[in-house]
């Protein structure tokens, strides 16, 4: 019953429209630490990178700071066409995920996160990696969220 209810979670999340926190526009405005694609999810940023051979995934708070994934675990639904794939990924260093295997890279590929962080419970978010990031956007960075004065810019017009 217990997985039960984290699929039927993660599938609300495959409907669900953009969270407003940090909306994947505004994410997709930064250049992310280690390349992959950036996703606002609850507490927390994750980043997801995919090659052929290994997904990664990376997670963050709000301010870049790293989260320990030693005690967590995570598991990904890959969706490519009408292929299907569920990849469980386990604790790879400071506060990355990891897991190898034989990965599409279709340009409509979609994935499903769905973290299991040490004292926070369930935590999803989605993905398309392979989707065009801005080349020309500023890096990521730490923000001393005591110092930083800066509010999130005025969403587009078809947001508001």
């Amino acid at each position: 019953m217990k997985h039960a209810a984290r699929w039927i979670a993660l599938l609300f999340l495959l409907a669900a429209g953009t969270s407003f926190a940090h909306p994947d526009w505004y994410l997709a405005r930064l250049k992310p630490p280690n390349g992959g694609q950036l996703r606002n999810a609850g507490s927390f940023h994750m980043e997801l990178l995919v090659n052929t051979s290994e997904m990664r995934l990376y997670v963050t708070d709000h301010f870049f700071n790293k989260f320990p994934t030693k005690a967590s675990s995570a598991t990904a639904v890959v969706v490519s066409g009408d292929r299907i794939l569920r990849v469980l990924l386990e604790p790879a260093g400071d506060n990355m995920l990891k897991a190898s295997g034989a990965f599409p890279q279709d340009p409509n590929l979609k994935i499903a996160i769905l973290l299991e962080a040490h004292r926070y419970g369930p935590i999803a978010a989605r993905f398309t990696p392979f989707q065009r990031l801005n080349e020309l956007a500023p890096p990521a960075q730490r923000i001393d969220p005591a110092a930083s004065d800066e509010a999130l810019p005025e969403p587009p017009e078809s947001l508001r």
